[in-house]
């Protein structure tokens, strides 16, 4: 098997290495188990997208494709993606560049 190795222009899921996306779906489960029982799933999916989002996933479709495999609903992440984008940090998580890749608005923590 041969390795391939990351850089900053290479997205975690285009890479063909099990060490790659299986960390960034453990990544992610931490996350949303860090939540807590009391956040609801959609508040939970808010905060999924913009880690999907800070660590290198950045297109719609992966995205969706990245929290669909953690058990959550495709539609639900497709319209948060759309609806929660915009241009003004005050109402919008991130914004959709031209290109269709997604950016946060604010800086990424939790």
């Amino acid at each position: 098997m041969t390795s391939q190795s990351t850089d900053e222009y290479t997205p975690p899921w285009s890479v063909q290495n099990e060490q790659v996306q299986p960390s960034l779906s453990d990544e992610l489960r931490a996350i949303d188990n860090s939540l807590g029982r009391d956040a609801n799933k959609h508040d939970r999916a808010t905060v999924l997208i913009r880690a999907c989002i800070a660590n290198g996933v950045k297109d719609g479709p992966q995205i969706v494709a990245v929290l669909s495999q953690l058990g959550f609903n495709s539609r639900h992440i497709g319209k948060l993606l759309q609806d929660q984008a915009g241009t003004n940090p005050d109402s919008a998580w991130w914004t959709k560049a031209p290109g269709g890749k997604y950016e946060n608005l604010h800086e990424w923590g939790i």
